[in-house]
C-alpha cells in the first residue's frame, strides 16, 4: 500500500503548515509523496559564479548537459582515485549507469584506471583537466547532500521531541549526546570532516557544546 502524502513544511513546532490538496498541490512534488502549493518562479535568478569553486558541478552541467558525467568529473576532482560503487553510493547514480559512464571515459585518456585485487579504481590524469577540475591545484570539496539533509533532518526531528520533554539537565546531556552521536555518522559520510558531531565531550559541556556544533554546521553550509 502506497503511503499517504504529507506536507512539506513545518512549522517551529513540527506542526504542518497550510498545504493545498488535489489538483491544487505541486505536481513535482506530489509524485514523491509530499504536499506543497505549485510552484511559480519569480524571475529572480541570476547566473552562477563561474570563478567560484563551490559551482564546478554547476560549470560542469552547463558544459557537458544533466547527467552522470558530470557529477562523476566533479567527483573524481576531489579524490586521489575512487571505486565505481564509490562512486555509484556517493553521486546516487545506478551503478551500471556509472560504470558505463566510466568506461566510456576512460578512453578519451583523461581518466586513467588502476586494478588492484581485481578491484579496478579511477583517477584524473595529471594536468589534463586541471585548470577547469582543479584551479589553482586546489581540489574541489565534494559533499553528499542526501546525508547533509539527514544529519539536518535528524537534529530537527530530535530537538522537536526533545521540546516536547520536560527534561532534568543531566538527562537533556544525555539526550543531546544520544542526539549527536546518530546525526554524526550521517555528518562524516556527507564530507563534513571539519565539523565533528560525535566526538567525546564531558557532560557538563554538552549543552553549550552541541549549541556550537549546530551554529558550526549552520555557517558551513550559509557561510
Amino acid at each position: 500500500m502506497a503511503k499517504p502524502a504529507e506536507p512539506l513544511f513545518l512549522d517551529n513546532q513540527g506542526h504542518p503548515l497550510p498545504y493545498p490538496l488535489n489538483g491544487n498541490a505541486c505536481p513535482e512534488f506530489r509524485i514523491h509523496g509530499l504536499l506543497r502549493g505549485k510552484i511559480h518562479p519569480r524571475g529572480y535568478s541570476q547566473s552562477f559564479d563561474v570563478q567560484s569553486p563551490a559551482c564546478l558541478l554547476l560549470r560542469l552541467r552547463a558544459l557537458i548537459g544533466m547527467h552522470a558525467r558530470a557529477e562523476i568529473l566533479c567527483l573524481l576532482a576531489s579524490v586521489k582515485e575512487i571505486h565505481p560503487a564509490e562512486v555509484a553510493r556517493q553521486t546516487t547514480y545506478y551503478q551500471k549507469t556509472v560504470q558505463t559512464a566510466l568506461l566510456d571515459m576512460a578512453q578519451s585518456g583523461a581518466i586513467l584506471t588502476r586494478i588492484s585485487q581485481k578491484a579496478k579504481f579511477y583517477r584524473l590524469k595529471p594536468d589534463i583537466l586541471d585548470s577547469l577540475l582543479q584551479r589553482n591545484k586546489t581540489c574541489p570539496q565534494w559533499l553528499h547532500w542526501p546525508s547533509v539533509f539527514r544529519t539536518l533532518d535528524i537534529i530537527q526531528q530530535g530537538l522537536h521531541k526533545l521540546a516536547c520533554r520536560p527534561l532534568e539537565p543531566l538527562l537533556l546531556a544525555s539526550e543531546l549526546r544520544k542526539l549527536l552521536q546518530i546525526a554524526g555518522k550521517d555528518c562524516l559520510d556527507s564530507g563534513l570532516h571539519e565539523i565533528d558531531l560525535s566526538q567525546p565531550v564531558p557532560t557538563d559541556d554538552i549543552i553549550p557544546h552541541f549549541q556550537s556544533r549546530v551554529l558550526a554546521l549552520g555557517r558551513y553550509l550559509n557561510p
